[in-house]
């Protein structure tokens, strides 16, 4: 059966059109009257960050970035009198404000026809915490804007108990689930889940945002996973389902058996249990990985002894991960650039460059 609205979205979605339209009704604040900072503050983070690959065009770009993002903000915001909706969990002041920081992309924006049809009908509570209504559904963002933000509730007085608002897609996701498993903090929050047509006007709205690359609070969210201690020895190569996601590997087979030559197990991580992912990121000391948000599991590595190389597109360069490495503490990091995405969905490696790179990680120590 078709889901006619699904598919409207999806047309204005992809012509424009809908970004178009939402963009000349919604505007999005970052101040107002009604939007207090209860706590804020920034950091300089990336100071001694090294930039020396052996690709020009990756120092480029990754110079130019971390200059960009070297000063992040900490806060917990409070917004009075909010809606906010159930599809992304985005904050809404009367009569068309969006709340810029409840939302995680630029282009997010909440549906016009069902705010105006349902704002008069929302549920009236008192005060939440906005947790996630979105970021869940990426493993990177789950921790980035969802765990760690929690451990801004150590810098403020919060009403004791206070709801923390979760959309009904983001608490049932696996990677949710998997920490709520595990985690008794965790679990004993005061979770009130927003059911997909259920919306509420909240008297005293909070919003917390942590320092994304301080290591504090990436620390306190692995201590979370009360994980056992585990010795780090295998060398993986973590790979991505063609069948499954775009930005694999035209030439996987070759890479495969080259890694191979080298004792480099190759594995996919979408294909595993939330518990085979964390142990495999425990039990890894020697990484190549191609870039995806499961990457993000380095959290889980040791950071004393991981070796982790990365590897991405020519045209699809980030530096998420090398941050996160370096504020983990994390000794060794290297990089490998591919050729660019052939249609969006793979994309050529080189061999010698990618062999030349893991000759020198098993030949490079790391020292404490």
């Amino acid at each position: 059966m078709f889901d006619i609205k699904r598919i409207f979205r999806a047309v204005l979605w992809r012509t424009g059109l809908g970004e178009l339209i939402a963009k000349s009704f919604w505007k999005k604040v970052e101040t107002d009257d009604d939007i207090v900072f209860l706590y804020k503050n920034s950091k300089y983070v990336f100071n001694k960050i090294s930039i020396r690959f052996d690709f020009p065009e990756y120092n480029g770009y990754l110079l130019e970035d971390t200059n960009k993002w070297a000063k992040q903000e900490e806060f917990v915001l409070l917004v009075k009198d909010a809606f906010v909706e159930p599809e992304r969990g985005i904050a809404i002041k009367y009569p068309n404000k969006v709340i810029l920081q409840t939302t995680i992309i630029d282009s997010q924006f909440p549906y016009i026809l069902p705010y105006l049809l349902n704002r008069y009908n929302a549920v009236k509570i008192d005060s939440a915490v906005l947790y996630d209504g979105y970021a869940t559904k990426n493993y990177y963002h789950h921790l980035l804007n969802g765990v760690n933000s929690i451990h801004m509730l150590e810098k403020v007085d919060l009403p004791n108990n206070i709801p923390f608002l979760i959309t009904r897609s983001c608490f049932e996701h696996k990677y949710f689930q998997y920490l709520y498993r595990r985690s008794g903090k965790f679990r004993g929050l005061n979770w009130l889940v927003q059911e997909p047509d259920e919306w509420y006007k909240v008297e005293k709205l909070y919003r917390l945002q942590c320092v994304h690359f301080d290591k504090e609070p990436w620390l306190k969210t692995r201590q979370l996973y009360n994980l056992p201690p585990r010795k780090c020895f295998r060398k993986v190569f973590l790979s991505r389902d063609a069948k499954r996601f775009g930005r694999g590997l035209a030439n996987e087979e070759e890479v495969s058996r080259m890694l191979a030559s080298y004792g480099f197990e190759t594995v996919y991580a979408e294909n595993l249990t939330m518990e085979e992912q964390t142990e495999l990121f425990q039990t890894t000391k020697y990484l190549v990985a191609l870039h995806g948000a499961g990457l993000v599991q380095e959290l889980f590595m040791d950071h004393e002894n991981a070796h982790i190389i990365e590897v991405m597109p020519q045209d699809y360069m980030l530096g998420l991960y090398y941050w996160l490495a370096y504020t983990l503490g994390i000794k060794y990091y290297d990089v490998v650039i591919g050729g660019a995405l052939q249609g969006g969905e793979a994309f050529y490696l080189e061999i010698d460059l990618l062999e030349k790179a893991v000759i020198k990680m098993l030949n490079t120590r790391v020292y404490s």
